[in-house]
């Protein structure tokens, strides 16, 4: 368990984490992809930072990815309503994993991942 508790845990919003790990990420998986998922339990303008790690060698996902939304209440509810359930966007055999992040906010997020390499367009908007 994280230190903002489990996602089936109601907290006062002024706890709530922004930043959200998503794991058993497809290897083919965008950015776009992605989103369109999350649009399946929110509007787009309630995201405003996605980051799709991938190997340059494979071109491949790592699995993995960060997305940071605007509202902290927005963000644990999309979550929650993730959590644990099959791709609809995407045919993948494994149920995403999703859970806070170490780094929160907009901000570290920018500055951790600019730092990190070349992003293109198809892995960090």
């Amino acid at each position: 368990m994280s230190q903002y508790g489990d996602l089936t845990t109601p907290m006062p919003s002024d706890e709530f984490p922004t930043t959200y790990m998503y794991r058993n990420v497809p290897r083919k998986c965008t950015v776009w992809s992605l989103l369109s998922e999350i649009e399946l339990y929110a509007c787009r303008s309630s995201v405003n930072f996605v980051y799709v790690p991938w190997d340059k060698k494979t071109t491949k996902t790592m699995g993995y990815a960060f997305v940071n939304f605007v509202d902290p209440v927005v963000a644990w509810q999309v979550c929650q309503r993730m959590d644990n359930r099959y791709w609809r966007t995407v045919v993948h055999k494994r149920e995403m994993r999703v859970a806070p992040a170490k780094m929160q906010g907009l901000k570290a997020n920018l500055e951790r991942y600019t730092q990190a390499g070349e992003p293109d367009e198809g892995h960090f908007p």
